[in-house]
């Protein structure tokens, strides 16, 4: 990346798959065209009359269960109050359970009892020890928000259980995460200095963004299933470690913030920073938008479709996540760290 282009954050560009890499999914396992194709493929498998969701958590997948056939029910289970045991739930007969390794922050599920399903979100990472070792029902995943691809949703059952059948390719989708597509070949392009404007990647994102999952469910991308078996996963998620390790020395210790840690033997997905007021946050996001660093919010939880504790929906007001994934080296995150640390 040239300096003059210098940006961090927001999606992806476009990287080369290696030939060195090792595909983690070498079981059964079902792609889809994202992660809300593949969690509703396995909610339709499973019958199931009733999901608990846990309370902070994304919004836009949960608007996008079937709740006309499925009831939702919501459990507390929030960054810096992840549950350890889900027991003393009303459980009913036909009741399933999503838990979810929110922002990489857990190394384990919390104890649900014999006779409810479990299904897994591994988004935030893909292939750790929890993952690679589960015995849920079913796991599921979105790949398009840790690897460099244009769409992409996994589905595996760790205890052998029937897979959901890969749709066809559906047309609208296709465009959508074709439209993605070419914003990441055309970011790639800008940051190595190419004749690109930045609106021109942009305009692509955000239309394939706003397309994407929105019509029926659809199989992957024919070049995201060519790709995924050469990138290097295992060796991005050190990478990951060695960079919010980086992100967290230079920031040290500033008042009313606190960088929200992994446990032990976990690998953050973000470096998300926790701020004791919602006027904070919005100060330090402006001053790293100034800079040409775009953080997220994830997530926003306003407008959620169902209940949400008001202590959850009120720390999602003063978190802010950044990115500190392959693309990027310790160099970068110390940059970031002083852009926060500068205007303090």
């Amino acid at each position: 990346m040239i300096e003059a282009r210098w940006e961090h954050g927001s999606d992806h560009h476009w990287m080369e798959p290696s030939s060195a890499a090792a595909y983690p999914w070498t079981g059964a396992h079902t792609l889809f065209g994202c992660g809300r194709f593949a969690l509703n493929a396995v909610v339709e498998l499973g019958h199931w009359r009733r999901l608990w969701v846990p309370s902070f958590y994304c919004p836009e997948v949960v608007a996008a269960l079937p709740r006309e056939r499925l009831a939702l029910a919501v459990y507390g289970d929030a960054p810096g109050r992840f549950v350890e045991t889900v027991d003393g739930l009303p459980f009913k007969d036909g009741d399933a359970i999503l838990v979810a390794n929110t922002l990489g922050l857990r190394a384990a599920p919390p104890a649900v009892p014999r006779g409810i399903s479990i299904i897994e979100d591994h988004t935030h990472d893909l292939t750790s020890a929890w993952a690679m070792t589960s015995r849920a029902d079913y796991c599921v995943a979105s790949l398009r928000k840790i690897l460099p691809v244009a769409d992409g949703g996994i589905v595996w059952s760790p205890v052998g259980k029937a897979l959901p059948v890969e749709p066809a390719l559906d047309a609208a989708h296709a465009e959508a995460a074709l439209d993605r597509l070419s914003g990441s070949l055309l970011k790639a392009a800008y940051l190595a200095g190419g004749a690109v404007e930045k609106a021109a990647y942009r305009a692509h994102s955000l239309a394939g963004e706003r397309a994407l999952a929105r019509g029926p469910s659809s199989g992957v991308l024919p070049l995201t299933r060519a790709c995924l078996p050469g990138y290097p996963v295992s060796a991005w998620r050190a990478t990951r470690v060695a960079n919010f390790a980086a992100f967290a020395e230079a920031l040290g210790e500033l008042p009313g913030l606190q960088l929200l840690a992994p446990a032990s033997g976990a690998v953050a997905y973000v470096a998300t920073l926790c701020f004791d007021a919602p006027e904070r946050r919005e100060e330090v996001r402006a001053r790293l938008i100034a800079a040409r660093i775009y953080p997220a919010v994830l997530w926003p939880l306003e407008e959620a479709v169902v209940e949400i504790p008001n202590a959850d929906v009120e720390l999602s007001r003063r978190i802010l996540s950044l990115h500190c994934d392959q693309r990027y080296e310790a160099s970068d995150l110390h940059r970031v760290a002083h852009v926060i640390r500068e205007g303090y």
